[in-house]
């Protein structure tokens, strides 16, 4: 039978790695925020403010899309990392959990760690496209 203490060093590294997912999902809620900036920046340019904003919307729509699932890969990949710890500690512990459900989840927190950020840097591309062409219309 194991000792509590020899899970401190697994529970440490679990930690770091689900707070990454959780400062990207942080990061992703960020978009409402630029949005509402530029909505309260463009109505005060009210002659070209309204169009500047039609024009950049489609930028905007896409950038919301994959920010969402940005937030989404984010929050399942905690799920699958927490789950993947359950699965690890019942196995030290000597009871024999499934081998399969263990690669699936290792498999879907790793592939949602990678999603996650990728998504991340894609929504920030489409940001960016909205505010050049926002400013570019002014």
């Amino acid at each position: 039978m194991s000792d509590i203490r020899d899970f401190d060093v697994d529970l440490g590294i679990h930690d770091r790695y689900v707070a990454f997912s959780a400062e990207v999902v942080r990061l992703s809620l960020l978009a409402p925020v630029v949005l509402a900036f530029f909505a309260t920046y463009l109505q005060k340019t009210a002659d070209h403010g309204q169009d500047a904003f039609k024009q950049a919307s489609s930028s905007f729509e896409w950038c919301f899309i994959f920010m969402a699932l940005a937030v989404g890969c984010g929050l399942a990949h905690r799920f699958f990392a927490i789950e993947f710890l359950q699965w690890v500690v019942e196995k030290k512990r000597g009871i024999e959990p499934s081998k399969a459900h263990g690669h699936f989840l290792s498999v879907a927190s790793t592939l949602s760690i990678i999603a996650t950020p990728s998504l991340l840097a894609v929504a920030a591309w489409f940001l960016l496209q909205a505010v050049r062409d926002v400013f570019k219309t002014l």
